[in-house]
C-alpha cells in the first residue's frame, strides 16, 4: 500500500455518547423498518441462450420501493461510519453511527442492511446530534446471523442521494450470535501509523486500545473502541466514488463474430444491431463528464469473462451489454437486467438504480414496459452452480456474474422484440431508430449517475430552483436591510415601499413573477440585483429612488442611467434585458426597458456570458473582468440557502408528548406531517401577518432536540455559534408599533434540559406559568389581532 489508509467506518459508538448530551427521551426521527425478500420466478418464455447469457429467463420484480429517485452521492459528506458491535450477542441493541464532515442541508437518514439469507430492511435514523448520526435495531435469537451494511440513503437540500459503502472499498459487516466471514478477534492493534509495507486490503481491522484511538480520531485517522471493527478506504484505490463526473461507462454490444445471437425479421441479425445502438449510446454519453469504452468496435466475438476483464482492466464501474430480445409468440417491449443482491447486495442496488433509470427511458419512447429484473441460477435446474465468494449462488447471467466478480456494476438492456414485426417496425428497421435507442440508454445512464455535460454553461432562461421564501433568506442571510439606505442617511427609506414593494417578500415576489412571466430563471435575475446594488444598499451611481435594480444605462463617470416610475416596472426592465441577452424569443409583456433595441439579441444565453471578456462573441452585459461567473456563485450560495416554507399566517401549534416540545409553523403541510407522526395538534396560536419588516427567525438545537424562534438576529446568530441550525424565517411578526398588534409572550423554564420556552398570547397563562417558577422574559414578537 503506497499510502495511509483514509479510515471512514469506525466502530465506536462509547466515544460518540461521550460527547453527545441527547436527551433520552428525545427522538429526531422514528425507527422504521422494511424487510425485502428476493426471490426468483420461473421462465417466462422459451430461452435462445446457455446460462452464460440467456436472454428470455424473468423473475418477479423485488418487493422492495424502488428507488429511481434517488442519485449517487458525494463521499466527501462522510467522514467515517461506525457500528457498535462486531458480533452481538442477542437480546441486545446494535448501534450504528454516521460521522459527516458538515451537516448543513442534510436530513433523512437511513441505512440498508443485508442479511445472508438475502432479505433487506431500511433503518431510519433514531437520534442525531449535530454531525452524528444515529441508527439503532434490537436483534433477538430468531435473528441470528451474518448482516451487511450496503448503503446510506439521504437527503441534501432536498434532493436524495446514496452511497453504497462497496464502492467506498468499505466491508461493513456483523454478526448476530455468530462471527461474520472475515472477523479475527486476533487482529492486531492498528493504533499505530501505517507504514507501507503493510497489506491491508479491505480488511477488518481492531482496534486494542481506546485511549489511542480516540487520539487518532482527532488527527482523522482512526476510531475503534477494544471489540470493534473497523473498514479503510485505501486512497489509491480506483473504485468510484460520489459525483460520478469522469465514472467509466463499459459498452458491450452483445455477440458478433461467429455468434449472430438472434435473427429477426427480414433475417436480421442482432450482432450488427446492437453494435449500432452501443455505437449511438457511446456517442450521445460522451457529451457528458465521463469515459466510455466498448468491448467490441467490429465484429468480433471476445468470451463475457474477457469483455469483464476488458472493462475492468479500463477502470470501468458499469459493464451495460447491449442486446435484442427473441421470443414466440407475440412478445414485445423493453426490460433490463440488474445484479442479484447475493454476496454484494450493494451492487445490486447500484444496478437497479441504474437499470429503473435505462428502463424509464425505454419505455417514455414508446416501448411496452416488461419492467427491471435479475436472475439468479436455479440450483434445482444446476445443482454445481457458479457461486460467488461467499458461497452464494451466482448471477445466471454471464456478464452480469463476470462483472460482479471484478467489482463491477453489470446490466444487460434487452431494448425489444428482434422477432416481433410491431417491435422491428417500430424501433429496429433504420439508423434513425437504432440511434433513438442508443440515445434512451445514454439518456438513462445521466439521469441515474447525475452526470453533466462537459463544459456545462448556466442557462438564464429555462425551469427555477429557487422560491419566494429561498430569495427572501438568502437576502436576510447576507446582511440585507430592506428600504433603508444608510450611504445616504434617511433620505430614501421607505421609498421602495412608496414604489410599490413594501418589504422584502413583496420584492422577492415581483422579482419571480416577472421572471417567470418571461422564461428567465427568477435566481438569475435576483443575485445580479443582489450584485448590483449590493444587497439594496447602492451607494454608487445610481440611486434607490431610481428602481433601477441592475444598472442599466449607468455607464459610469456619475451617469445615474434610467430611472422607473415603480419597483415592478424597475425589476421588469432589467428581466427583459436579460432576455434580450438571453434569447430571440418576443417579449410576454408590453417593452419598458428602452434599451432593449441597442442589444445584439441571443448574444448571451449563459449566465457565464453577460461578462464580456467571457463571451467569445465580445458581446455581453459588463466589461468588468467575472462579471458572470460572480453572478452564478452567488446562484450556488441563494440555492444553498436553508428556508421555511411560509404558509397563510395561521400559526399552528403541535405538542410532542414524548419530548415535551411545543412546535409552530405557518405551514399546513409540515403541520400534517408531524401530526401523522404522533403529535398532538392544540389548533392555531395565533394570526401573523403573511409578511412584514419584522422576521421570525427558527433555530433548532439537535442536542436537547428543540427548536427556538427569535426576532433578535444577534440571539439567532449567537445561537448559530453555539452550534445551534438555523433553519430560515419561521414567520413573520406584526409591526410592534400598530396599535392593532398582539404581544406573543416569552417565557423560560429554568427547571427542564430543553423545550424550556413557551409562548402564549394569552396573558392568563404566560401569569399562570409565571407563578408556577417560569421566567418571565417579555415579548417575543407581536401577532396580528
Amino acid at each position: 500500500m503506497s499510502k495511509r489508509f483514509k479510515p471512514v467506518l469506525a466502530l465506536v459508538l462509547s466515544l460518540f455518547m461521550s460527547v453527545s448530551t441527547l436527551s433520552n427521551t428525545y427522538t429526531v426521527f422514528a425507527e422504521d423498518e422494511t424487510t425485502v425478500q428476493t426471490d426468483e420466478q420461473t421462465n417466462e418464455e422459451n430461452s435462445t441462450e446457455t446460462t452464460e447469457e440467456s436472454e428470455e429467463e424473468t423473475q418477479s420484480e423485488v418487493t422492495a420501493t424502488p428507488t429511481e429517485d434517488e442519485k449517487p452521492g458525494d463521499s466527501s459528506m462522510m467522514e467515517y461510519f461506525l457500528v457498535e458491535n462486531p458480533v452481538l450477542n442477542s437480546p441486545a441493541t446494535e448501534n450504528f453511527v454516521l460521522s459527516m464532515n458538515d451537516a448543513n442541508g442534510y436530513s433523512d437518514f437511513s441505512i440498508t442492511v443485508q442479511k445472508m439469507d438475502e432479505t433487506t430492511f431500511d433503518l431510519e435514523a433514531s437520534e442525531q446530534v449535530d454531525k452524528l448520526v444515529k441508527f439503532t435495531k434490537d436483534f433477538s435469537s430468531a435473528d441470528k446471523g451474518e448482516y451487511t451494511v450496503t448503503t446510506l440513503h439521504y437527503t441534501y437540500n432536498g434532493e436524495k442521494y446514496y452511497l453504497n459503502f462497496s464502492d467506498l472499498g468499505m466491508d461493513v459487516k456483523f454478526g448476530v450470535d455468530q462471527e461474520y466471514s472475515g472477523y479475527d478477534e486476533t487482529l492486531p492493534d492498528m493504533t499505530q501509523d501505517v507504514t507501507e509495507d503493510d497489506e491491508l486490503g479491505n480488511a477488518v481491522i481492531q482496534v486494542t486500545n481506546l485511549n489511542d484511538a480516540s487520539e487518532e480520531v482527532a488527527d482523522g485517522i482512526m476510531a475503534s473502541d477494544p471489540e470493534a471493527a473497523m473498514a479503510l478506504i485505501d486512497e489509491d484505490s480506483d473504485i468510484a466514488t460520489q459525483s460520478n463526473e469522469g465514472v467509466t461507462i463499459c459498452l458491450d454490444p452483445g455477440h458478433g463474430g461467429n455468434d449472430s445471437g438472434a435473427v429477426g425479421v427480414n433475417n436480421v441479425y442482432e450482432k450488427n444491431l446492437t453494435l449500432k445502438i452501443a455505437q449511438y449510446c457511446k456517442q450521445e454519453l460522451e457529451k457528458y463528464d465521463c469515459n466510455v469504452v466498448m468491448t467490441r468496435t467490429g465484429d468480433t466475438n471476445p468470451s463475457l469473462e474477457d469483455r469483464a476483464n476488458y472493462a475492468k482492466s479500463q477502470g470501468a464501474q458499469y459493464l451495460i451489454s447491449i442486446h435484442l430480445n427473441s421470443g414466440s409468440g407475440y412478445a414485445v417491449g423493453a426490460e433490463v437486467y440488474y445484479p442479484n443482491t447475493n454476496w454484494r447486495p450493494d451492487i445490486s442496488q447500484n444496478g437497479k438504480n441504474v437499470a429503473q433509470a435505462i428502463q424509464n427511458q425505454l419505455v417514455s419512447i414508446g416501448i411496452h414496459n416488461r419492467g427491471i429484473k435479475f436472475r439468479t441460477i436455479d440450483t434445482n435446474e444446476y445443482p454445481d452452480p457458479f457461486r460467488y465468494d461467499d458461497g452464494s449462488v451466482a448471477d445466471y447471467y454471464g456478464i452480469i456474474r463476470n462483472a460482479k466478480y471484478n467489482g463491477l456494476t453489470g446490466l444487460i438492456i434487452e431494448h425489444c422484440f428482434i422477432n416481433s414485426v410491431s417491435d422491428y417496425n417500430n424501433y429496429l428497421n433504420s439508423d434513425a431508430k437504432l440511434q433513438t435507442l442508443g440515445v434512451a440508454d445514454a439518456n438513462g445512464i445521466v439521469s441515474a449517475l447525475g452526470l453533466s455535460k462537459k463544459d456545462a454553461k448556466t442557462l438564464i432562461t429555462g425551469a427555477t430552483k429557487t422560491n419566494v421564501s429561498q430569495m427572501v433568506n438568502y437576502f436576510i442571510n447576507n446582511g440585507g436591510t430592506y428600504d433603508k439606505f444608510s450611504k445616504y442617511g434617511t433620505q430614501y427609506d421607505g421609498v421602495l415601499a412608496q414604489k410599490g414593494a413594501a418589504n422584502i417578500e413583496e420584492f422577492c415576489q415581483i422579482f419571480y413573477e416577472e421572471a417567470i412571466a418571461e422564461n428567465i430563471r427568477p435566481e438569475v435575475a435576483f443575485c445580479q440585483t443582489m450584485k448590483e446594488t449590493g444587497f439594496l444598499q447602492f451607494g454608487h451611481d445610481v440611486k434607490p429612488d431610481q428602481c433601477n435594480f441592475a444598472g442599466l444605462g449607468a455607464t459610469g463617470n456619475g451617469v445615474a442611467g434610467n430611472s422607473f416610475a415603480s419597483v415592478r416596472e424597475g425589476i421588469r426592465a432589467q428581466i427583459q434585458h436579460l432576455k434580450a441577452y438571453a434569447t430571440t424569443d418576443n417579449l410576454i409583456n408590453a417593452c419598458v426597458d428602452n434599451r432593449f433595441g441597442y442589444v445584439k439579441r441571443g448574444s448571451a444565453p449563459y449566465v457565464e456570458w453577460l461578462g464580456k471578456k467571457e463571451n467569445p462573441t465580445g458581446d455581453g452585459w459588463a466589461t468588468g473582468a467575472n462579471y458572470g461567473t460572480d453572478i452564478v456563485a452567488r446562484m450556488k450560495v441563494l440555492l444553498n440557502t436553508q428556508y421555511v416554507l411560509l404558509g397563510s399566517g395561521e400559526m399552528y401549534r403541535v405538542y410532542n408528548p414524548n419530548s415535551g416540545e411545543h412546535f409552530y409553523t405557518s405551514n399546513k403541510a409540515e403541520k400534517d406531517h408531524l401530526v401523522n407522526l404522533g403529535w398532538k395538534y392544540e389548533g392555531v396560536g395565533w394570526k401573523a401577518p403573511t409578511v412584514s419588516n419584522y422576521p421570525v427567525y427558527r433555530l433548532y438545537n439537535a442536542n436537547g432536540g428543540e427548536h427556538h424562534y427569535t426576532m433578535n438576529a444577534a440571539e439567532k446568530n449567537n445561537l448559530v455559534k453555539l452550534g445551534w441550525k438555523y433553519e430560515g424565517i419561521g414567520w413573520f411578526s406584526a409591526d410592534p408599533n400598530d396599535s392593532n398588534s398582539v404581544p406573543l409572550l416569552r417565557e423560560y423554564n429554568p427547571n427542564a434540559f430543553s423545550n424550556n420556552h413557551n409562548y402564549t398570547t394569552n396573558s392568563n397563562e404566560h401569569n399562570w406559568l409565571v407563578g408556577l417558577g417560569w421566567k418571565d422574559e417579555g415579548k417575543a414578537w407581536y401577532a396580528t389581532k
